[in-house]
């Protein structure tokens, strides 16, 4: 049965369709923005989305000064964690080292880490951030090379960039595929685009419902499966080149942290709750072992997809 809402909700911006169900009710349990947040899921193609859509501006408010890629040095709670317990910290610029240095482009860049990291590897470096404190943070250190606000405001030229980077952010976007319009556009022909986003069809998104850690409602607008990822690239014209499944701990950790914390009613965000510090290493450990074995089967908390604009 369709569910019946108030008002008739907006067509699905990947199939257009304007059959849609509740999917999920939830406390922005993770940020503390106030009030109950509902994400309708389209019953033609599966895409997940809040209603209502926030505007940008909205978005903009509903980030915490402690949010934690607005940081020079990432602090506890940052999500998904940067680093297994016991092995080296992940590093962000892996997935190009195969690449020729040329010209990167990081939207939701945060204060800049990855632009930084970069750099030192010969790229020529360009930011996108929504928050203008943490673009001025992270100019202060790179030389103005990061632009406040959002994609179409920042008004690159035609094909200026080789790479174009969203890693955790598209997910924030409120008007996905006309921001995979820009990206294209701003992209020359042949150049590459990595989307790191969390996976909706993940076990731990199953598992743990409306608890589950990347829900995160007040600031995540879209949720993607594999699958509507890689449909909404193919209407793009984008030609995905290579899929995996990247998880952390904290699929497991964080979730469970948010459900100790549930009675809070999101008046006090998760992170400064109960199990902050209550979690051994062991457990850390095992959970990063369940976590590695669900991303074999596919089924992992985050999907990082690279794909292609075709050279014609």
């Amino acid at each position: 049965m369709v569910a019946r809402f108030p008002s008739q909700p907006a067509p699905c911006c990947l199939c257009n369709s304007l059959r849609a169900r509740i999917f999920r009710r939830a406390r922005d349990r993770q940020n503390g923005n106030p009030g109950v947040f509902t994400y309708l899921r389209c019953r033609d193609c599966g895409l997940v989305r809040l209603d209502p859509m926030p505007t940008v501006d909205a978005l903009a408010r509903a980030y915490p000064d402690e949010y934690y890629s607005f940081q020079l040095e990432p602090g506890p709670g940052a999500a998904p964690a940067s680093a297994a317990i016991g092995r080296k910290p992940v590093d962000p610029t892996q997935p190009f080292h195969s690449l020729p240095a040329a010209r990167v482009l990081d939207v939701g860049c945060g204060t800049g880490a990855f632009l930084s990291a970069m750099r030192a590897r010969g790229w020529s470096v360009a930011g996108v951030e929504l928050s203008a404190a943490a673009a001025t943070r992270g100019n202060q250190s790179l030389g103005n090379c990061i632009r406040a606000g959002d994609l179409a405001s920042a008004c690159f030229p035609d094909a200026a960039f080789d790479l174009v980077r969203l890693n955790h952010s598209f997910e924030h976007l409120p008007e996905p595929v006309a921001a995979l319009r820009e990206i294209r556009r701003v992209l020359r022909p042949g150049g590459l685009l990595f989307l790191g986003v969390p996976n909706i069809a993940s076990a731990a998104a199953r598992v743990f419902g409306r608890f589950w850690w990347s829900l995160s409602p007040g600031v995540h607008t879209f949720h993607y499966s594999q699958a509507t990822l890689s449909k909404m690239l193919a209407q793009e014209r984008f030609r995905v080149r290579r899929v995996t499944f990247r998880s952390d701990y904290a699929a497991i950790t964080g979730s469970l942290r948010v459900l100790c914390n549930r009675a809070r009613q999101g008046s006090v965000p998760s992170p400064r709750g109960r199990t902050r510090r209550g979690l051994t290493h062991a457990a850390q450990s095992a959970a990063q072992v369940v976590v590695l074995g669900l991303d074999r089967l596919h089924c992992g908390d985050a999907i990082e997809l690279l794909a292609e604009r075709p050279p014609s």
